[in-house]
């Protein structure tokens, strides 16, 4: 199971996880996200997807995936809230993994510019439903539109 370890990520933890894999073959790889990257204090870090993919090119096998962008991860959430996903606003600054995964699974998504919001995010072929300045004009979105 591969969930984020911040700046503790290093070759010797990532071939350890790699020989745990490979010798043995029955074994699941698990991921908790596939978030590529955040925003750290001092810059862009990448974050648990590319320790994933290194380990599923290695190892030959697919990780499940059970957090974002995965659409069983916002299924549940939609399960959990007894909300139908249609009517749930996913609000996040990965126009990727949040609002892509959020659309994808029904849910409608806003993306915030901030955290690592970048404005080449809204020239992609991903197209929020909503576009803040910052998670804390949503209260005054909802009032207006919600």
């Amino acid at each position: 199971m591969i969930g984020d370890l911040g700046e503790t990520w290093d070759f010797r933890t990532l071939n350890r996880a790699f020989r745990l894999l490979h010798s043995n073959p029955e074994s699941t790889l698990i991921a908790l996200g596939m978030t590529k990257f955040w925003e750290a204090p001092d810059g862009l870090s990448l974050d648990v997807a590319p320790f994933v993919a290194a380990l599923e090119h290695a190892a030959r096998r697919k990780a499940l995936v059970f957090g974002k962008p995965a659409r069983v991860f916002f299924d549940m959430a939609a399960e959990k809230l007894g909300v139908p996903a249609a009517e749930i606003l996913m609000v996040g600054d990965d126009i990727e993994i949040d609002i892509a995964g959020a659309q994808e699974a029904g849910l409608k998504g806003t993306l915030v510019k901030t955290g690592k919001f970048r404005p080449s995010d809204l020239e992609g072929s991903f197209k929020p439903d909503v576009v803040l300045d910052s998670v804390a004009d949503l209260r005054v979105w909802w009032e207006r539109y919600g």
